[in-house]
């Protein structure tokens, strides 16, 4: 078996079978889907038994209790026959012959431990636009891929193939949105190569109730947190090296965007790397009036807006 792919199913009756045409009309053969059912209250587990009872290299798990997408996912893992990982969200689809061209770059390219593709974005007329434009390449230095790549700006778990054996010591954590950005960085110190392809398309649909749009300032206080760390250690090791200045500062940014937010939503002002790094209007600010009253500037205008 070369590729299992794991679909995570919660109250999705509504987009799950177009979910799952999407993924059975790929002409990639040699692969096995596992729907993982997480007590579903609406018909949602009642179609994935129609599709298993019809589609024989479907398996269907499911839980007695909602435990979450994370332990959703690692029930797929724990289940998953193949070489590789791959995850569908239930309520998203995959454009025609992605896997069957993914799957030859891996053939070609078995060292490869990660293969990240295109993301688009579903559009209400059925169509569907990019969602952004992802820099192709090989990628044997990690840091080069978190910074450089901006892994962490695209550091969906839905967009990519992993090498199974990557998971042998990782597991999504339990009862956490922005789990993906948990994850990949654990991911990613076990990885010897990535490879970004533009071949094939993970279509995306963007969803109101989903649980990420439904963040709030707890959420994103650990998405900080995530980059946070992951900010100190890429500073510790980049930080002098002026080949490393204008990635830092792009991530510093992007960290700093999230602050902002949390502050917007708690009223607390979160800790954020302390560092000398200037060059655009926010991080100029930030360096001249301090976090505190930059917050606050954010927030007066967040609420006149």
């Amino acid at each position: 078996m070369k590729l299992s792919v794991i679909i995570p199913v919660y109250n999705v009756e509504c987009t799950l079978s177009d979910c799952l045409d999407s993924v059975l009309e790929q002409s990639y053969a040699d692969c096995e889907l596992i729907l993982v059912d997480d007590c579903s209250t609406d018909n949602s587990f009642n179609i994935c038994k129609t599709y298993a009872e019809r589609e024989p290299g479907i398996i269907l798990k499911h839980h007695e209790q909602n435990r979450g997408l994370s332990e959703a996912r690692n029930t797929g893992i724990a289940s998953a026959r193949g070489d590789y990982i791959t995850f569908v969200d239930s309520d998203d689809k995959l454009a025609p012959e992605t896997w069957t061209s993914l799957m030859a770059i891996l053939d070609l390219h078995p060292d490869y431990d990660i293969l990240e593709y295109p993301v688009s974005e579903l559009v209400e007329d059925g169509n569907s636009k990019h969602l952004m434009r992802l820099p192709c390449g090989v990628y044997d230095d990690m840091d080069n891929y978190w910074l450089v790549a901006k892994a962490y700006v695209h550091c969906y778990a839905c967009n990519k193939i992993y090498r199974k054996a990557l998971f042998r010591e990782v597991k999504y954590p339990s009862g956490q949105v922005f789990e993906d950005a948990a994850t990949l960085p654990l991911l990613l110190r076990q990885c010897r190569k990535v490879a970004i392809t533009d071949r094939g398309s993970y279509l995306y649909r963007d969803n109101p109730n989903g649980l990420t749009a439904q963040a709030g300032g707890r959420e994103l206080a650990y998405l900080l947190n995530i980059h946070n760390l992951m900010f100190r250690n890429q500073w510790d090791k980049h930080g002098q090296n002026a080949t490393y200045r204008q990635p830092l500062r792009d991530y510093y940014s992007y960290i700093l965007n999230i602050a902002l937010d949390v502050h917007h939503l708690t009223g607390t002002v979160p800790d954020v790397p302390d560092v000398p790094l200037s060059g655009t209007i926010k991080l100029n600010l930030k360096r001249l009036i301090g976090l505190k009253r930059l917050c606050q500037i954010h927030r007066m205008f967040k609420k006149t807006s």
